[in-house]
């Protein structure tokens, strides 16, 4: 308690310079704050860049032309579905049914359903689950698992005379182009379908009449020993600052090309549109950003150092006649040191607090980065007072003494 005492009566005593030391402490803390505050800001906003602008991506002919009414590969299809990088993956395949079972002749007048198999409701141009009247207890996660159930446009329910909750009998087909561009008709499965909801239909939304998961068309695929392929799939980009991983696993695993305009027209997906060019260049800004303001931060911490060496050097050098009396009436060394270090860290505690309340009036930074520059600013400051204060413990006392104050 004698020697905090002892430490305010100093302080109260020398209150010009008190006062000074009081004003450069807070000014070094919200400079520091603003700069800090910065450096975190850019983090955080590349940390959200991905919400903000998300990177899409399609499979699409080589030349660019077509993304829809491909032939996309099992292999790909399950790559896309295992791959680490993807969300949101969005494959469709069409096929066509008819209701009950297949005849022996006039197929073509038999199948008169169109039926989407889907991963999504993205695969579908402007459906929302808005759009969606469902069953009680059921929900759209019947478009990940490979059970018989579907979703009905609501105008073929009613034209069918069809309930939600109803179970239907359809026999599906599957009508792909195999390796030579030949529309080739086979049958995959005849299957009860439970209705899970209808699909309201709306202007600019065009919904196939019957929609079923695309994993229940690619087991029966199978089942038949016949090859799955599917016709559309677009994507995205789980972790846009993962895209240069993203697309090495696209070209050496799916062995998916760059969209060439020049190349021929082809109903084979494989090539990628990726949609990155937004996002590359802000988070490219960002990154820019934060290595400047990164590199810099071990030279604001430095100058911190000297601005407090520096501050305390020069206002205790006509201190140094105090210093030399206390040594002469038996005061130790380190005792001289520790009574003006505690002064100095009263002074610099007021001064950093006074500095982090301007901080919370003037910007809205949050109180972790408060409270890490606090500790950074002290670490510091006391840093360089520490210096100064341990050059001052080097002096003569008898050549202190004999100058004047």
């Amino acid at each position: 308690m004698f020697y905090i005492r002892t430490a305010l009566t100093n302080i109260i005593r020398y209150k010009s310079k008190s006062i000074l030391n009081l004003l450069i402490c807070s000014v070094v803390v919200i400079l520091l704050n603003l700069f800090i505050g910065s450096l975190e800001s850019n983090k955080q906003q590349l940390a959200n860049l991905p919400e903000v602008i998300p990177i899409s991506a399609q499979i699409s002919s080589l030349n660019g032309e077509q993304q829809t009414g491909l032939i996309i590969r099992e292999d790909k299809v399950d790559a896309l579905l295992q791959s680490k990088y993807i969300s949101d993956l969005a494959i469709t395949v069409v096929l066509v049914a008819g209701e009950g079972e297949s005849p022996k002749d006039n197929l073509r007048s038999f199948l008169t359903i169109d039926v989407a198999g889907i991963t999504n409701l993205k695969a579908i141009s402007g459906l929302t689950e808005q759009d969606i009247t469902l069953a009680p207890d059921t929900s759209l996660t019947f478009l990940q698992s490979d059970t018989p159930v579907c979703l009905v446009q609501e105008e073929f329910l009613n034209k069918n005379n069809w309930k939600i909750g109803q179970t239907i009998t359809l026999t599906m087909y599957y009508d792909y182009l195999n390796k030579n561009s030949e529309y080739v008709m086979e049958q995959l499965k005849t299957e009860e379908f439970y209705i899970a909801g209808s699909i309201e239909k709306k202007e600019d939304v065009y919904p196939p009449q019957v929609i079923i998961p695309l994993q229940w068309a690619k087991e029966a695929s199978k089942s038949v020993n016949t090859p799955f392929i599917a016709n559309a799939a677009s994507f995205r980009i789980k972790n846009p600052l993962q895209i240069n991983a993203f697309k090495k696993e696209m070209k050496e695993e799916l062995h998916m090309l760059p969209i060439n305009p020049a190349g021929d027209f082809s109903h084979s997906g494989d090539a990628l549109a990726v949609n990155d060019a937004t996002f590359i260049l802000s988070a490219s800004r960002i990154q820019d950003n934060i290595g400047l303001l990164s590199v810099f931060l071990p030279f604001v911490l430095c100058i911190i150092v000297f601005i407090g060496y520096i501050t305390s050097y020069l206002l205790i050098q006509n201190r140094r006649g105090q210093y030399a009396t206390m040594r002469s009436l038996g005061v130790g060394s380190s005792l001289c040191f520790f009574i003006l270090f505690l002064e100095s860290i009263i002074i610099e505690l007021i001064g950093g607090s006074i500095g982090i309340i301007i901080t919370i009036i003037l910007t809205k930074q949050s109180w972790i980065i408060l409270v890490i520059t606090f500790l950074i600013f002290m670490f510091c400051y006391i840093g360089g007072t520490t210096v100064a204060l341990y050059l001052l413990g080097r002096i003569s006392v008898m050549k202190a003494l004999a100058q004047k104050d």
